[in-house]
């Protein structure tokens, strides 16, 4: 039922089961702890995979598949912006701290 989540289990009661390692896991509890680069690095990946498997699945014109481009392009627009603005930063040599916002 779950082969692609094999980390779900449904118990007797029918109670599905998250077996991962809660220290780990992408819960908001550790998420919280992630920088914003790698929220952005895994928020593009997730992005890229569901695009692959969309267009393996149902093709590259059906309409969710231009919807997951247009945020794809927002997400990447808006952190090229934000590292930008970081390596001037780092070339003016401000002693502001400076982080890049989610």
């Amino acid at each position: 039922m779950y082969d692609r989540f094999p980390f779900l289990q449904v118990d007797s009661l029918g109670q599905i089961l998250d077996l991962r390692n809660k220290d780990t896991c992408p819960c908001l509890k550790n998420v919280s702890k992630w920088s914003s680069a790698e929220i952005k690095d895994l928020s593009m990946k997730a992005f890229e995979q569901q695009m692959k498997e969309l267009e393996e699945a149902e093709g590259s014109e059906v309409k969710l598949m231009r919807s997951l481009k247009a945020e794809y392009r927002a997400v990447s627009s808006a952190f090229l912006q934000h590292f930008l603005a970081y390596i001037c930063y780092i070339i003016s040599g401000s002693s502001v701290a400076y982080t890049i916002p989610c």
